[in-house]
């Protein structure tokens, strides 16, 4: 029945957003996430289902470096956790999954870490994913990337893992040339 539909709860895809420069704006948040999103995923290709809540000082009006960020899809939600140790306004943030429910709940706190293992686990197994891409390819030794420098990668972005590493092979490439050049 019609009326049921309408009184079934909407589950929110809520994720929360971390260490945000006291200057990160409402606009420059949406820009930041809408530069992965693409609006054509969006329902109906409405980008502005993109709800977003800047935690502001009551008396300054500017942010408190935290926001939160409701998606309309699940998949959308998984495509924004992308952003997480991205870079905005000068700042590593952090995007994270939110738990819902009361401030100081255990069971919020439970969901939390589980959210944030099964993040970083996510992480782990890309990093390692992009790292063996570069071995397999032949750009990069296994033994050039030590247990410490994949623990630095799995710190950061995949964005910002995959331009370290695409550096990393120019400049090898570009000291061989220079090696063979002078002889």
């Amino acid at each position: 029945d019609e009326n049921n539909n309408d009184n079934k709860k909407k589950i929110p895809y809520i994720v929360f957003v971390g260490q945000l420069s006291y200057k990160t704006t409402l606009q420059s948040l949406r820009d930041h996430f809408l530069s992965i999103l693409s609006p054509a995923s969006f329902p109906n290709h409405d980008a502005s289902l993109l709800k977003i809540r800047l935690l502001t000082d009551p008396k300054t009006k500017t942010s408190r470096g935290m926001a939160f960020v409701e998606l309309p899809t699940p998949e959308l939600m998984y495509e924004s956790l992308k952003l997480h140790l991205t870079h905005l306004d000068g700042r590593r943030i952090n995007v994270e999954r939110s738990s819902g429910g009361g401030k100081h709940s255990s069971l919020k706190k439970s969901k939390i870490q589980t959210f944030r293992e099964k993040q970083s686990d996510y992480i782990s197994k890309t990093v390692d994913g992009i790292i063996e891409s570069f071995v397999k390819n032949g750009e990069v030794e296994e033994e050039e990337l030590d247990d410490g420098v994949r623990g630095l990668c799995k710190r950061h972005s995949v964005q910002v893992v995959e331009r370290a590493l695409r550096e990393f092979v120019e400049e090898k490439r570009s000291r061989k040339e220079r090696k063979e050049t002078l002889g």
